[in-house]
């Protein structure tokens, strides 16, 4: 007896429903289900065509389908910064290794082996933190979306810390003696982010209107980045001005009196004038401000001078100073006390005896 549904009734008194199980080589493979009742074997065979439908899908879809999906499911959850990095990381290191595979194909040894892959390229334990990050987050998304795959146990590496580069109080001086010649408006920009910590984005959105003289502060409320436009094209890039990405980078940094009376000498009537330009229709952003920079490192005779290098000084000098490292990290914008002493500050052999000194003259008998 047949009851539509590709469901029959056997001679035995048994339902039975077929599906399509898999595709082979081009040809249909179906799969059988049995039931005492129509109903029952309705409710296995539909159960059945999900799973195998589900297989089919898998087997069919490559990574690199994969990865754009991701892609754009992330597009919805962070800014466009993060997105081309992602991009950038997918083309540059990920898609090249697992293009061709499909889904089901992956395991811990496929993973094993583009670890190893990552090894013999000339990258930094950060990049390939990175990498691992972003393969983590596709492959877990994967197994959302996909139950039937096995979610794979990535290991993220560990970043190996750096010393982070910084000038010495000497080659600061030398430096500032520098920027106070002739000073012009990217002299005085670059020494205004010497004496705060600012990043270069940060530097370069900075308008007039976030530096109140009259009560000695400035804030940062906006950074600036060159970023590939999907609005436009795949190739262009254009200028992006947001807030920064962390509400802690939002904030308010003071001035001292003679920061204060340089600012005067450079500050214009237009208060949406960026502090670089002096000009509400004209920016100046962080590729050509960085080149600004190396003529400068040219120019003074400083090695390996670079715009980070001034926030890492800028740190270094407030512990020597005596800053406390909760009022240090709010300034430079860090979420935590952690990360200002784990990244950014590493304290000269100097502060570190002056400072064994200090406790071993309270703890000396005579």
């Amino acid at each position: 007896m047949r009851k539509g549904k590709n469901i029959y009734k056997r001679k035995d008194g048994r339902w039975e429903g077929r599906y399509i199980k898999e595709k082979r080589e081009g040809k249909i493979v179906y799969g059988y289900v049995y039931g005492k009742s129509y109903q029952e074997a309705l409710q296995k065979k539909m159960a059945e065509e999900k799973h195998s439908k589900k297989k089919m899908i898998i087997a069919k879809n490559e990574f690199e389908q994969l990865c754009y999906d991701w892609l754009e499911r992330k597009s919805d959850q962070v800014k466009l910064s993060s997105i081309n990095k992602y991009e950038s990381i997918l083309h540059a290191h990920i898609l090249p290794f697992f293009k061709s595979h499909n889904l089901e194909a992956i395991t811990d040894h496929t993973i094993e082996e583009f670890r190893k892959a990552l090894q013999e390229k000339n990258l930094s334990s950060k990049t390939r933190q990175d990498i691992f990050v972003v393969l983590r987050s596709i492959l877990f998304f994967a197994s959302k979306e996909f139950s039937e795959l096995k979610q794979l146990d990535i290991q993220i590496p560990k970043c190996e810390k750096k010393s982070a580069d910084r000038l010495s109080i000497h080659e600061q001086k030398k430096f500032i003696q520098y920027l106070y010649m002739d000073m012009d408006r990217i002299k005085f920009g670059t020494y205004l982010a010497l004496m705060t910590g600012l990043r270069i984005g940060e530097l370069c959105a900075l308008k007039w209107k976030d530096i109140v003289l009259e009560e000695s502060y400035l804030s940062i409320h906006n950074t600036m980045i060159r970023l590939k436009s999907p609005s436009i094209s795949e190739t262009k890039t254009r200028v992006f001005i947001y807030p920064p990405k962390s509400r802690s980078s939002i904030r308010t940094i003071p001035l001292s009196p003679d920061m204060v009376d340089l600012c005067m000498k450079f500050k214009v009537n237009d208060e949406e004038a960026y502090v670089l330009t002096g000009s509400s229709s004209s920016f100046m952003e962080p590729r050509v401000l960085s080149n600004h920079i190396k003529q400068f490192q040219l120019d003074c005779g400083l090695d390996s001078l670079h715009f980070h290098t001034f926030r890492h000084s800028f740190a270094t000098r407030c512990l020597e100073s005596g800053m406390d490292v909760k009022s240090l990290s709010e300034v430079l914008g860090h979420s935590s006390c952690k990360i200002t002493l784990d990244t950014y500050v590493h304290v000269s052999m100097d502060l570190k005896r002056q400072g064994m000194l200090q406790m071993e003259r309270k703890v000396m008998l005579r």
